[in-house]
């Protein structure tokens, strides 16, 4: 009989809602599962939802995923944790620590001011909420199209 340590294992919903993989272990013979999608922007790039063409998909990603930092340091975001993201944090000096936030919160307008419709791409990359199928993601990879011509990926 296996002790409860030695089978962890997600939930059916959540093995049916994200993707993942299994991972091994320091300790023999445990096997874990680590989700590989946190954010819906992860999932449609690891799906190949986001652009038929792999090099296509990988390119909306990155324009994507540099909003995502930029919205994070900036601030932005929900404080859940104090100062685990990496840029904002890393002096003590209170006034730096403003001056990276301010410096992420114009990055992200800038960004922000490439996209003609940022709605949907404001929702699904900063806010983590999953475009519905259609018309939201066909305007979540026009906008991060035109995020990725602006920012030159």
């Amino acid at each position: 009989m296996k002790k409860k340590a030695d089978t962890l294992s997600p939930t059916p919903e959540r093995l049916a809602r994200d993707e993942w993989v299994q991972v091994l272990t320091e300790r023999a013979g445990v096997t874990t599962v680590q989700t590989v999608t946190q954010e819906p922007i992860d999932r449609y790039y690891q799906r190949g939802q986001l652009d038929h063409s792999p090099a296509d998909n990988a390119t909306l990603y990155e324009a994507g995923k540099q909003l995502r930092q930029a919205w994070h340091r900036s601030g932005l975001g929900a404080s859940v944790t104090g100062g685990w993201e990496q840029g904002v944090q890393s002096t003590t000096d209170p006034d730096m620590r403003m001056v990276g936030a301010l410096d992420a919160s114009h990055a992200y307008r800038r960004m922000i001011g490439m996209i003609s419709d940022p709605a949907p791409v404001i929702y699904c990359v900063c806010w983590g909420e999953p475009i519905g199928a259609g018309r939201g993601m066909d305007r979540l990879r026009c906008g991060l199209a035109e995020l990725a011509r602006g920012l030159g990926i």
